[in-house]
This record gives structure tokens, sequence and C-alpha cells, in this order.
């Protein structure tokens, strides 16, 4: 077998549309008693179209395979974002009574500086990532027409 043979797409993420359940819940009751009877057990559930029931967006062409591919990176860099965030205010918050002095002689103002373009950073990917998960609901779409 060639080096240059297509293998087959294996790439999906977990559905946002569902969050990973494979079904969605009704927004509203399905039943017409008033809101003071109501048990909160009349919502109707139904399979999620995104995902077809599975959970799992999986790719329908190179494009959207693609698109998943920068999806799940972007979900990875944005958790590991957090968990340095999540850090730095442990910092903040645990060594004196004074944390944010204890923090602001800790960094510098270049660490500073570096702050400001991570913050900026993870904003531009939040942004990506939107517009990608549009971009991949609107291919499932498209599809569906075909």
């Amino acid at each position: 077998m060639s080096k240059y043979t297509k293998k087959k797409m294996q790439t999906n993420i977990e559905c946002w549309e569902c969050d990973g359940e494979g079904n969605i819940e009704s927004s509203s009751p399905v039943c017409f008693k008033s809101a003071s009877e109501c048990c909160g057990g009349c919502y109707e559930s139904y399979p999620c179209d995104y995902c077809n029931a599975t959970g799992k967006i999986e790719p329908i062409d190179e494009w959207m395979e693609n698109d998943i591919m920068m999806l799940k990176s972007y979900t990875t860099m944005l958790e590991g974002f957090d968990e340095i965030i999540k850090e730095m205010n442990r910092i903040k918050n645990e060594f004196s009574e004074d944390g944010i002095a204890t923090y602001n002689i800790m960094v510098t103002e270049k660490n500073d500086h570096d702050v400001v373009a991570l913050y900026e950073q993870v904003k531009r990917i939040e942004d990506h990532t939107e517009i990608l998960k549009i971009e991949i609901i609107n291919q499932i779409e498209r599809n569906w027409e075909k």
C-alpha cells in the first residue's frame, strides 16, 4: 500500500448541539397544563439531527474533516489556557492576604504584556472556534439538501 493512499476519515468531535448525548430535549413542555400544575416531566426528547443521535459529529467530506481537526485543536488549546489562568488566579489568592501585591512583584512588565497577549489570543481562538462550529453546521445542513 502506498503512503499516499487515502485513508478512511476517522476524525470526529463531540456534538455541541446535544452535548454528546445524542438526544435533545424540547424547549417547552408537550402538555397543556398550567405552569402551576407543571410536574417537569412532560418535556419530550428527540434524536439530534446533527450527529444522527450518536453524540459525535463525523465528517462528511475532507473539508469538514479539516474543520473538525482544527476545532479539536482549538478546544485542546483553550483547555490548556484555562489551566494557566486558574493557576495564575490561585497564585494571586493564596500566597498572602495581599495576593495582588505578591502577583505584581512576580510579574514583570514583559510578563504582564505576555498575559495580555495570551488573553487576546484566547479571544481570537474562541471567536474562530465559533466560526468553525457554524461552518460545520452549515456543511451538515447543505448535505441534508442533497
